[in-house]
């Protein structure tokens, strides 16, 4: 159900901005491990399908510490850049990590398993793990401008590098900015009608989510 009202309202959205191309534009981008263009800190050696008890989460790519293997805690690091002017509509991340781990973001903590007990698939039985992605809904998470990404992932047990894997979508609206005249030009009624129209469906979106 909320899947199809989340599609209804983005299809929406983006049928009343082609309508008025004053109105702006929506705009999707992805970010995670091995995801191009996002800006990220931290260990960033890609690891194979075969290194890892799981495929990664669909276009992304499991990083691990390599270079530092041992028992303890890596820290990554991993910041979203949005528009000022920006209205967030949609925003949803997958982590998996080997073996458990803390995820901030903006300074907030969403999961904190770091030494949860081990099962017996190589990493931790709560999630995040290694084995079955943790899903989040950062709708009310993200702000305007850089969003700030902190992974501290801990290997709990064996001397073996760390683990992430990370793949999120952020779809946000962006008004253009026309010059303002001193006299409404003609349609100026219907060009406000159909900007509010569109900031509405934004709205009506965002309650729906909660």
């Amino acid at each position: 159900m909320k899947l199809t009202i989340k599609l209804t309202m983005i299809a929406a959205l983006a049928t009343a901005s082609s309508m008025l191309a004053l109105a702006g534009q929506i705009v999707t981008v992805n970010f995670g491990t091995g995801v191009t263009g996002t800006q990220m800190a931290g260990p960033d050696a890609i690891v194979s399908d075969d290194d890892e008890p799981t495929l990664p989460i669909a276009g992304s790519e499991w990083v691990t510490s390599v270079l530092f293997p041992n028992i303890g805690v890596t820290q990554y690091e991993m910041a979203v850049d949005i528009p000022a002017n920006a209205t967030i509509i949609d925003a949803d991340m997958g982590v998996m990590v080997d073996d458990s781990g803390e995820v901030i973001m903006n300074n907030t903590v969403l999961v904190n398993n770091i030494y949860s007990p081990q099962s017996n698939t190589y990493c931790a039985q709560s999630l995040p793990n290694c084995r079955t992605p943790l899903y989040f809904d950062l709708s009310h998470n993200f702000t305007t401008l850089q969003n700030l990404f902190v992974f501290i992932v801990s290997q709990d047990v064996y001397y073996t590098p760390t683990g992430l894997d990370v793949f999120g979508q952020v779809t946000y609206y962006i008004p253009d900015n026309p010059t303002v005249a001193a006299t409404p030009e003609p349609g100026t009624g219907m060009t406000m009608a159909l900007m509010g129209g569109l900031l509405s469906f934004i709205g009506m979106y965002k309650k729906v989510r909660v």
